[in-house]
Parts: C-alpha cells; sequence; structure tokens
C-alpha cells in the first residue's frame, strides 16, 4: 500500500516526536561499566530497600553523593545529565545510555521537553548528585510506549542519574 504526501509527512512527524520525547542521544547495546561505574560499583546500596523513598506519582528513588555544596536543582535551570536506562522486568539489559561527560545530554528542568519521570527525579536532585530511578509507565512513556525505542507500553523505566556540577556562571566585567 502507498502513503500519500500527507500521511508519509505526518507519519515523518510522529517518528520525530517520538525520537525528542527520549532522553536518549545515543543507544548502546552492551553496558560499559567504565562509564558511570558507580552503577556498578554501589550495588549493594542499590538493592537495600531502607534507602529508596517513593513519591505520590508512583516514582520510587535511591539518591547517591548529594553534594553538600551543590544546589538543589529548580524548575527552569540548564543541567547536564549523564544516565543509563534499563527496562525493568522485560528481560532487556542496558538499552540506552549518554555517560560520557563530554557528551552530557542537557535539560531545562521542569518545563516538559522530557517524560515527566525524568523532570520529577532532576527536580529531587542537586547538582553533582547521582540516583537510581524507578518510573511506572504512566510517568514515562505510558500506555503507547515507544516503538521507535523498543519500550513496551506501561513499561518501569529504570534510570542512573548523575546531574554534573553547575557551570560558573561567566564573569560579567565590563
Amino acid at each position: 500500500m502507498r502513503m500519500g504526501p500527507v500521511a508519509s509527512a505526518v507519519g515523518w512527524v510522529w517518528v520525530a516526536w517520538a525520537a525528542l520525547s527520549l532522553p536518549c542521544v545515543q543507544a548502546t547495546s552492551h553496558e560499559n561499566p567504565h562509564h558511570m561505574p558507580w552503577v556498578y560499583s554501589e550495588k549493594d546500596y542499590f538493592t537495600t530497600r531502607s534507602n529508596y523513598a517513593k513519591t505520590e506519582t508512583g516514582l520510587t528513588y535511591a539518591l547517591l553523593g548529594v553534594q553538600k555544596d551543590g544546589r538543589a536543582i529548580r524548575k527552569g535551570d540548564t543541567v547536564r545529565v549523564l544516565y543509563k536506562l534499563f527496562l525493568k522486568g522485560h528481560g532487556h539489559p542496558h538499552i540506552f545510555s549518554q555517560a560520557r561527560p563530554s557528551q552530557a545530554l542537557e535539560v531545562e528542568v521542569g518545563l516538559g521537553n522530557v517524560i515527566a519521570g525524568f523532570d520529577e527525579a532532576l527536580l529531587l536532585m542537586n547538582y553533582g548528585s547521582r540516583g537510581r530511578f524507578l518510573m511506572p509507565g504512566k510517568i514515562g512513556y505510558g500506555r503507547q510506549g515507544s516503538p521507535v525505542f523498543r519500550i513496551p507500553p506501561d513499561a518501569t523505566l529504570d534510570y542512573y542519574l548523575e546531574v554534573l556540577p553547575q557551570l560558573d556562571e561567566p564573569n560579567e566585567q565590563l
């Protein structure tokens, strides 16, 4: 069946929207423990239930390495984030990663530019902090999932996030 130009354009718009809605720049087919090694070295911390808290939306999280001098992230801040994403309970290993500081994902927080769970997670963090976040489908990709990235409907997303320290403000000398 051949699609007309309008149907074809609508299809491409949907694919572009789906691609932009995932906070992902680089897909990987295997885990690399050399990037964000704390994800692997802190397994004991992340398997202890008492280290976790849960929000009203169902986001379950454990923070690690909260910097005392890193200020809390606020709505509207632009942060640089490293992350690893796993699908919880779907038999898939590590599926997406942006774990190199030179390629950190920049996110304007709290403005809906990423999935709701990602925004909510960042607002719980400080600059320089790390954590694990389990996001239920309703604050992830919902009932539609993300066919483009092979994320099934209502999938629980298992994110490990690291917010890089805040960059110094530019010096405004005249």
